[in-house]
């Protein structure tokens, strides 16, 4: 009795996922299994294209909001602003964050706050890493996958065309971070 309980709800499943990809599987399965009444069936039927629609757009949705989520995180973790750089940051947080353009072509601007300014040793870091220095602030510029750089070397772990600069100024605890997508 228990095998052919588990029997029916495996087959219950089965027919669930295929009435979600292809309905005419339903319906040859359904109807050598004979599980569902016949308006049943046809109801299901009728609503299937329907639900790959829903999926569909739901996968748009989700790739959607991955790529705004990524966008919104990926360049200010410590481990990417390491990878780019190669410099080791402080403990920080970013306190904000703008964002121009859409998914695509666009500016964002984040503002990074180290917990305590950094030492001396920080900055010798900076300059030994090859951080341009002028008007008492630090900057880093990388641009990486547009062809507009003679051998540009492509971070570890990154991708795209991008365009990252990075500015830090003696004596402060903020860091500005831009990126654009080229």
């Amino acid at each position: 009795m228990e095998n052919k309980k588990q029997n029916t709800i495996l087959k219950a499943v089965v027919l669930a996922l295929s009435w979600l990809t292809l309905s005419p599987v339903l319906l040859i399965l359904d109807g050598r299994w004979k599980l569902l009444p016949k308006w049943l069936r046809i109801v299901l039927f009728v609503l299937s294209p329907l639900m790959l629609v829903m999926l569909f757009v739901l996968g748009i949705v989700a790739y959607s909001y991955y790529q705004d989520y990524w966008r919104k995180n990926h360049f200010v973790r410590p481990r990417v602003i390491e990878n780019i750089t190669g410099v080791k940051m402080p403990k920080y947080k970013v306190i904000e964050r703008d964002f121009k353009g859409g998914l695509r072509d666009h500016y964002d601007t984040f503002i990074l706050e180290f917990k305590e300014t950094p030492d001396n040793a920080f900055f010798q870091t900076l300059r030994d890493k090859g951080f341009d220095y002028y008007d008492g602030c630090y900057h880093f510029q990388r641009n990486w996958g547009s062809g507009l750089v003679k051998d540009e070397v492509v971070p570890k772990g990154e991708k795209g065309n991008y365009d990252y600069s990075m500015t830090i100024c003696e004596g402060e605890k903020t860091v500005t971070v831009r990126v654009m997508e080229l």
